[in-house]
């Protein structure tokens, strides 16, 4: 099992281990109480050389079944020293290899050296260490340091390759070895060097003058860092295991967009607020991008933008057609995937910031409690849907797919078809001015199929209309009542056709008048003969004599104004 692992720079709920600051103090202490310390010693030499010996301490109390002090950012790749009990009041040192979250590797190392001073004194485990090859550990700047512990029984082993459990938790820090600077190149922890434990207790040793320790830093940043953990791992969790979720379900649940649209928007402000937090406090520990909770946080986060324009586009497409397209059903399966990819990622921000398992546990069951619902509910979801769908009229009319109730709509629609028909057959005149066909178009022959049809289609608009109004997933509207109905009567209109009009329809429809050959009574004879003199009169027209009128020349009249102006001469 592993010892530590990096703190994530995206989501973590809560973590045991403090975080330090860009500079820690000597001694540097972790663990619940703060009684897990670490010091360092460099000597001047090596500072000035840039490389060299460097001397550091771990103490813990004997309660612990481990403790551990790495020299990285994350577990994979450290430097990592392992320190439990031999079982004959002194400790072992096991220098290991950070793989990954498993148990780290025994790692032979000549250049480490387990020093004087070193043992169980006063119930803790004591470990003053020399490294001579720690090269991973800057001295001219910050560097990055994990630690790990894990209470319990004493392994009391004398195994250098022993197996451990797993850790309670970690924490990660930076210490600016060029503040830890020691006057010379010998072990500073023992003798009269000023070496002594957080309690006061001196620790014996082989009498090496070592001089002082100083320093490395303050420790002011740690509660900053502190902070940012807590703000983002509290934030983030909010977004992805609360909200999103709940916003999610409001949609199917109410069927007002608005809400939905509102309440996923406040979502994924907080969502960015959360990964400014994650941003910051990675770059502070120097892990941005360096473990796989950072770099699927910020894909995650990323591929979220686009979240909102699918939205905006399956609303417009939904106006427009009225129904689901692919824009729509990419809309919610991508968003339901990016839901579920958060919540793994924080899970995994949990692990990586050390958290034990009473925060694990609480996350699952907050996850399980909140967010289970929905991803439950996704098949009924689903189910709802489909059924709609083969009542929402998209394609042709007909008994079996006009109705979301079933047989019984079915036999409705039947029934008064057949009562429609016999009427018909009893009264053709009576039925066909309500259904608009005129009187002068009706064939009996011809149009019996075509006014079934007709009932039908307003039986089947009214069954539909009945049946959205009972249903209680999708809030049905007015509007949507409206263009459904609309669009059902426009395709049934659309597919109809009527039929061709002879003349031969007309027989035995129209009543045809004819003109009495006799008249019925004298004035009746006189009157026509009249009409008859009348049109065969001839108008005479002056100045043209029957020669022209007979051949049609136009009479020609004199002009007045000539005329006037030949008096005027005269």
């Amino acid at each position: 099992m592993g010892l530590g692992t990096s703190v994530a720079g995206a989501v973590a709920l809560a973590a045991l281990g403090p975080i330090g600051a860009l500079a820690a103090s000597a001694p540097h202490c972790v663990g619940d109480n703060s009684n897990i310390c670490f010091s360092w010693g460099v000597p001047e030499s090596a500072l000035q050389a840039g490389s060299g010996n460097v001397y550091f301490q771990l103490r813990a109390p004997n309660t612990y079944e481990w403790a551990a002090l790495g020299i990285g950012s994350q577990m994979r790749g450290a430097e990592i020293f392992l320190m439990y009990q031999d079982g004959s009041g002194n400790v072992t040192l096991s220098t290991r290899s950070g793989v990954g979250h498993v148990m780290p590797q025994y790692t032979q190392r000549s250049e480490v050296e387990l020093l004087a001073g070193s043992g169980v004194v006063n119930d803790e485990m004591v470990a003053n260490v020399r490294c001579g090859d720690c090269q991973s550990a800057s001295l001219t700047g910050s560097s990055g340091w994990i630690s790990a512990w894990k209470t319990g029984q004493a392994i009391n082993s004398q195994d250098k390759s022993a197996r451990i459990d797993y850790h309670d938790a970690h924490s990660i820090f930076q210490i600016d070895l060029s503040q830890a600077s020691v006057s010379s190149d010998a072990n500073p922890f023992t003798g009269n060097n000023g070496g002594s434990n957080p309690n006061g207790n001196n620790t014996s040793g082989d009498g090496n003058d070592g001089g002082s320790i100083v320093s490395p830093g303050g420790d002011s940043g740690s509660g900053f860092s502190n902070t940012l953990l807590y703000g983002h791992g509290v934030l983030m969790m909010i977004v992805w295991v609360i909200l999103y979720p709940a916003g999610a379900l409001l949609m199917p649940l109410i069927g007002k967009w608005m809400f939905h649209a509102a309440f996923q928007t406040i979502a994924f402000l907080a969502m960015w607020a959360g990964l400014g937090l994650g941003y910051v406090l990675a770059h502070r520990l120097g892990i941005f991008w360096q473990n796989t909770h950072t770099r699927l946080g910020i894909m995650v986060c990323a591929l979220m933008f686009l979240q909102p324009i699918l939205g905006a586009l399956h609303h417009a497409n939904f106006k427009r057609q009225g129904r689901r397209g692919v824009l729509s059903h990419i809309h919610v399966w991508y968003g339901r995937a990016l839901i579920i990819l958060g919540i793994i990622n924080g899970g995994l921000g949990l692990q990586l910031a050390g958290s034990g398992m009473a925060f694990r546990t609480a996350y699952i069951v907050l996850a399980a409690v909140i967010a289970g619902p929905y991803f439950l509910s996704i098949p009924w979801l689903e189910w709802r849907k489909a059924k709609q769908s083969r009542g929402d009229g998209t394609g042709s009319p007909s008994r079996k797919g006009l109705t979301a109730r079933g047989g019984s709509d079915e036999a409705s629609t039947g029934g008064e078809a057949e009562r429609s028909t016999s009427r018909f057959s009893q009264n053709p005149q009576s039925i066909l001015p309500v259904l608009g066909f005129p009187l002068s178009n009706a064939n009996p022959s011809k149009m019996l199929s075509q006014i079934t049809r007709v009932v039908r289609a307003r039986s089947a608009i009214a069954t539909v209309s009945r049946s959205m109004q009972t249903r209680t997933f999708i809030a049905p509207t007015v509007s949507r009542r409206a263009d459904f109905v609309q669009e059902l009567y426009l395709k049934e209109l659309k597919a109809y056709k009527m039929p061709a009009v002879k003349e031969s329809d007309s027989v035995g429809q129209v009543q045809t008048f004819a003109e009495p050959k006799t008249p019925k009574s004298p004035e009746e004879a006189d009157l026509a003969s009249n009409l008859q003199e009348y049109e065969s009169m001839a108008v005479e027209i002056e100045g043209q004599d029957a020669t022209q009128q007979a051949t049609g020349t136009p009479a020609a009249l004199p002009d007045w104004l000539e005329a006037e102006e030949e008096e005027v001469k005269h």
